[in-house]
């Protein structure tokens, strides 16, 4: 182990120490060791001392600390699951209430919760249907439902005063419904699963969990602003992702892409697609398996890098003010200086990869 990995670990173990090293808190850790690390080699490549790399790497991260807490705090919620029937003073989740609504000119389903896991998965009929579980049995606790034109809004019920109440809602969309379906979750866990029709996902996580898998529908837009965002198997025509802070893992996804991230971490693997990718800060690794469209990418600090297929030749432009911008393929270069590359990989290259940076790192692979 290295000095570049001991300081990355040490810092780690201190913001980690404090939390239950669970699953879902190692496979985090692991991928934020992963970004952190990359992010501080860089920085010292680039000329900065390694204490400074780690500081200015961990801020491109913004508020970890509270993230790891949200993680944390939305594990102990869904542990409530798992419990035996009593355990000191908890209880573990009950069935409490079931709901059954018709759908007929709804053009919008929106939820608009808070502290609770939600799970929406396909459903038998034609109606919308929900399965509410909870500690404590109280109408007053209960979802509230109420239409507003062709907008169906479901919110959370009352909270109890005194005590802690874990809740979990089983959703099961109609195959049918191909309008949009909004989760506006202020903390907790959102699971999407095996979802594939012509709808529109609008997703919202102010802190928490969000997870979409094997799920292939019109359009995808995410926002987060701390905790994580996961999505593996997907496919859209368009996924609008905003990160403030926090991390966002993409695996399997072919979408145009619309992504913005404030700070924190944009990991995507074995992607298929196009668009615009913008860094204010943070480090975003993308790797491509296929290109389907032009790629821009631009930055104001902070780590981009894109792993294009090297059976798929490009065009490239990449700019910086100040800063590094890298193309690591043999290519025909127009300009290549540190700041600026401008050129093609193959005279019939058809699609173009554009960077714009005002500092930091782009590197196309």
């Amino acid at each position: 182990m290295n000095e570049v990995e001991q300081a990355v670990d040490a810092k780690l173990a201190e913001l980690f120490e404090k939390y239950p090293n669970t699953a879902e808190m190692q496979d985090f850790r692991g991928e934020l060791r992963s970004d952190i690390l990359e992010s501080v080699q860089e920085k010292v490549e680039g000329g900065a001392g390694l204490k400074t790399a780690l500081n200015a790497a961990l801020a491109d991260f913004g508020d970890l600390d509270s993230t790891i807490k949200e993680i944390s705090n939305v594990e102990a919620n869904f542990a409530a699951d798992e419990r035996p029937e009593k355990v000191g003073l908890f209880s573990r989740v009950k069935l409490v209430n079931s709901t059954q609504t018709d759908l007929n000119a709804v053009t919008e389903i929106q939820f608009d919760l808070k502290d609770l896991i939600i799970n929406v998965q396909p459903g038998n009929s034609d109606l919308l249907e929900i399965d509410e579980y909870m500690t404590k049995q109280k109408p007053e606790y209960f979802i509230k439902q109420v239409r507003q034109g062709g907008r169906l809004i479901i919110t959370s019920g009352n909270k109890p005063l005194l005590g802690n109440l874990h809740q979990r809602l089983e959703v099961r969309l109609p195959l049918t419904y191909v309008e949009t379906l909004t989760i506006d979750l202020k903390s907790g866990l959102i699971n999407i699963d095996n979802i594939q029709q012509s709808v529109k996902l609008n997703i919202v996580s102010t802190s928490g969990i969000t997870k979409l898998n094997n799920v292939d529908v019109r359009e995808i837009t995410g926002k987060t602003s701390s905790g994580s965002w996961k999505a593996s198997h997907v496919s859209t025509q368009l996924l609008q992702a905003q990160v403030k802070s926090g991390t966002m893992k993409l695996d399997d996804v072919t979408a145009q892409f619309q992504m913005d991230t404030t700070s924190g971490s944009i990991k995507g693997t074995n992607l298929h697609g196009a668009g615009d990718i913008t860094v204010k800060s943070g480090t975003t690794r993308l790797d491509f398996d296929e290109l389907i469209g032009d790629l821009n990418l631009n930055g104001n600090s902070g780590t981009i890098r894109v792993n294009t297929p090297m059976n798929q030749d490009f065009l490239f432009d990449l700019q910086a003010k100040s800063g590094t911008v890298a193309v690591k393929r043999e290519a025909e270069y127009q300009y290549d200086v540190q700041a600026l590359k401008v050129g093609q990989t193959a005279a019939d290259a058809k699609y173009k990869i554009s960077a714009k940076v005002k500092s930091g790192t782009v590197r196309i692979d």
